[in-house]
């Protein structure tokens, strides 16, 4: 018997509730070339095991999930996401801020991704290029509370945009009810503000 590079094995996959009981769902977020910089440093050595222990080491610390953004300016890498996949058995959220991205990791991705995120930042051009390819792929989305103003603020404004993507992704485009996810952005507080 022999291993081939372009023959890869059935990844190992199990089913995670995205309703956690107890609450809350944890996303780990080192697994993150723009967030980490050794993801980044394991991913410009083409280092994608070392880039697989850090998503073991998440999961280790009771995450659920992970959040994972392999693509550098540098380069893309699809390799990474084709080892995570196959190597952990937790759902992949996919980040990007490129519809191309989230829709290139959705053909590859073996199991239900989670697409992180869409907003309404440009208006609905980003739910159009991409809604299609999550309904598609069966996939969930997590949705910022982030509109053409700008990231709401008050619990009045983040309802009002909530309420707009739920609208626009359940009628416009089928989206099942229970695969979005709503980030409303709420962050702690910092002295003088």
């Amino acid at each position: 018997a022999y291993w081939r590079q372009d023959v890869v094995p059935e990844p190992s996959v199990r089913a995670v509730a995205l309703r956690q009981e107890p609450p809350p769902l944890l996303v780990a977020e080192r697994v993150n070339a723009t967030g980490s910089r050794r993801v980044k440093r394991l991913l410009l050595a083409e280092d994608y095991d070392g880039i697989l222990q850090v998503a073991r080491e998440q999961l280790e610390g009771n995450a659920h999930a992970l959040d994972v953004c392999v693509a550098l300016t540098e380069r893309a890498d699809e390799r990474a996401q084709k080892k995570l996949a196959l190597g952990v058995e937790a759902p992949l959220v996919i980040d990007s801020t490129e519809p191309e991205v989230h829709i290139a990791a959705l053909e590859l991705y073996p199991g239900r991704a989670v697409v992180n995120s869409i907003n309404l930042e440009n208006g609905t051009q980003k739910l159009a290029a991409l809604l299609p390819a999550v309904v598609e792929h069966g996939a969930v989305v997590v949705a910022l509370t982030i509109d053409e103003q700008g990231m709401a603020l008050t619990a009045e404004r983040k309802l009002a945009i909530a309420r707009r993507i739920y609208d626009i992704c359940t009628q416009e485009y089928g989206l099942a009810p229970e695969d979005l996810i709503v980030d409303v952005l709420t962050f702690p507080l910092t002295t003088g503000q």
